[in-house]
């Protein structure tokens, strides 16, 4: 494209002052968005021209501020983006917070709106994009609490976005819920909108906005000013949703022995776009699934006689059609078979015994998985199952709510565990089938919302 990509990521998460409390979200974030941008598939931005400053202090970050905006080709796209404490004055002044903020000073100690756009003032690019993700973040584009920015710049393309309004406070996390959503719209399968090879800005906006609200409950900002909103920021993913293969989907063995485990590894792979969000369910006993990140690893311990057992695999929690069936021999007994009895002989008057059905019997009869937040792991619980007949029991995961997440061991237990997408309570059913009879098991959690940055 004819256009330099250039990116200045600043992020602080601690500070000096003890009047302002470290956040946990910040350094995460620069992370998570650098690979974004630079990603070798769909990044735009070379890794040389993305600079990162983490927990710095003013005087180093007002230059570098300066020294970016100031530099700038009128041909260069330019990102900047922030991510810590946002505050604004009783006046109505906003102010970036940085290393070595003092609370009560925040004029002579924290980087002003003032200062960054008077950088932004000498720029010669029109291609700006800015990026807030703090507490009264579109307190930024106010000046004595009445005039918007993009009014102000002599620039005549620019695109700001604010995680949170003038008045609102932003979430804190391990990830930044804004920042989140915003690198996950970055690489989103379904981000290219007009299919030109290419997200733009405004897509990318309008996807963050929108699973923000939903997921977290926090509603973003934006404004602009020229034709900025279609300017591409990445390219577009492969468009495709996740596609699960595996490597094989038979194991036959045989002469195997009845209690030596025997270990069988099946590759999962993605060949479609986007992320791959699988598990596996074994439907017998003597086969126990560990799943890794790219393989399924089979830990088989054959029966005395020849078995046939399945296991199923699931995507992003619904059961798809793939199927790894597993077949075992035992070896060849060298002693002949007894003889078949005479007919009214003694042999051949032996009652016959009908064998007792399975029946399946479950540890718990619901799941409370009690508060999590939202987009975050509850603590796991085990399911067992038990087989209170005769015969052999064969169970199968029939259906699950999309926000648990299950993993399997053999026929003997399930490992449970709740990943809220959404704030509130959560409700649903484990739908369990067996030859042994079926049973339906409530799961519940709360969704909690992410406790506030700012």
């Amino acid at each position: 494209m004819d256009t330099n990509y250039k990116a200045l990521l600043i992020g602080n998460g601690h500070f000096d002052d003890a009047e302002l409390d470290d956040l946990r979200g910040p350094l995460n974030d620069l992370e998570a968005l650098e690979l974004a941008l630079t990603s070798p598939d769909t990044g735009l931005f070379a890794p040389s021209a993305v600079q990162v400053l983490r927990d710095r202090e003013r005087r180093e970050v007002a230059l570098e501020v300066e020294r970016f905006f100031v530099n700038a080709r009128r041909d260069d796209t330019l990102l900047f983006y922030y991510s810590g404490h946002g505050k604004l004055t009783p006046a109505q002044r906003f102010y970036f917070c940085v290393r070595d903020t003092i609370n009560r000073f925040l004029e002579s100690t924290a980087l002003s709106r003032d200062t960054v756009l008077s950088a932004i003032e000498h720029c010669r690019s029109d291609r700006i994009v800015m990026v807030l993700d703090c507490c009264h973040a579109a307190g930024f584009g106010f000046k004595g609490g009445e005039t918007q920015v993009p009014f102000e710049l002599p620039n005549r393309g620019s695109y700001f976005m604010y995680a949170t309004g003038k008045n609102s406070v932003a979430l804190d996390a391990e990830l930044s819920p804004f920042t989140q959503v915003f690198v996950e719209a970055l690489t989103h399968a379904g981000g290219d909108r007009d299919l030109d090879g290419y997200v733009s800005v405004d897509e990318i906006y309008d996807y963050a906005q929108r699973e923000l609200f939903v997921r977290f409950d926090q509603k973003s900002t934006k404004s602009e000013v020229g034709d900025v909103a279609s300017l591409p920021l990445v390219r577009s993913s492969a468009m495709r949703a996740p596609v699960l293969a595996l490597s094989r989907t038979s194991i036959e063995l045989f002469d195997v022995e009845a209690r030596n485990t025997i270990e069988e590894v099946v590759s999962v792979e993605n060949r479609g776009g986007g992320q791959l969000d699988w598990s596996a369910l074994s439907q017998v006993n003597w086969i126990e699934v560990v799943e890794e990140e790219t393989q399924l690893r089979l830990q088989i311990r054959p029966l005395a006689e020849p078995a046939r057992g399945k296991v199923h695999m699931f995507q992003d929690g619904q059961r798809t059609k793939h199927v790894i069936e597993v077949l075992t021999h035992p070896p060849r007994s060298s002693t002949p078979p007894p003889p078949d009895p005479e007919p009214g002989s003694q042999l051949d008057q032996t009652p016959v015994v009908e064998p007792e059905p399975p029946r399946l019997v479950i540890s718990r009869e619901r799941l409370e998985f009690g508060e999590a937040y939202c987009g975050s792991r509850s603590p796991e619980i085990t399911l067992h199952f038990a087989n209170a007949g005769g015969g052999q029991l064969e169970v199968r995961i029939v259906h699950f709510p999309s926000w648990l997440r299950i993993r399997s061991s053999g026929n003997s237990k399930l490992r449970v565990y709740a990943r809220p997408s959404r704030a509130g309570l959560c409700k649903g059913r484990i739908q369990i089938a067996s030859n042994g009879g079926d049973a339906s098991i409530p799961v519940s959690a709360v969704g909690l919302v992410w406790p506030v940055l700012g």
